[in-house]
């Protein structure tokens, strides 16, 4: 006994699931990537443990408190009792969720 083949989806002309192919082109995977960040951060928010005591949306400023290198600044977006999250805009890479400890940082309302 061989196998019979699929019945062809008539509302799609045979495409699975009813959707439309398309050929692919680079911006596809990037589009998912961003889909798929944005779902799992979509979660994120403030710990009420957190001691910052902030707002999402605070612009603040994060940098190492035991040697000088540039400072993050941006929008925080989550914290948690032991990290943080902020949203920034990066010309080489356009917007995105930096996570960054606390531990060994200093951060400061912008």
């Amino acid at each position: 006994m061989g196998l019979r083949p699929l019945p062809r989806n008539r509302r799609s002309g045979g495409a699975l699931g009813g959707a439309r192919s398309r050929p692919a082109d680079g911006n596809d995977a990037r589009r998912g990537a961003v889909l798929r960040a944005r779902r799992r951060t979509r979660h994120l928010g403030i710990d009420p443990d957190d001691p910052l005591n902030l707002p999402p949306g605070t612009r603040v400023t994060v940098s190492p408190s035991d040697y000088a290198e540039v400072p993050v600044a941006g929008k925080l977006v989550a914290t948690t009792v032991q990290s943080l999250s902020q949203r920034r805009h990066d010309p080489g890479v356009d917007t995105v969720v930096v996570h960054l400890p606390k531990i060994g940082y200093e951060i400061t309302v912008a």
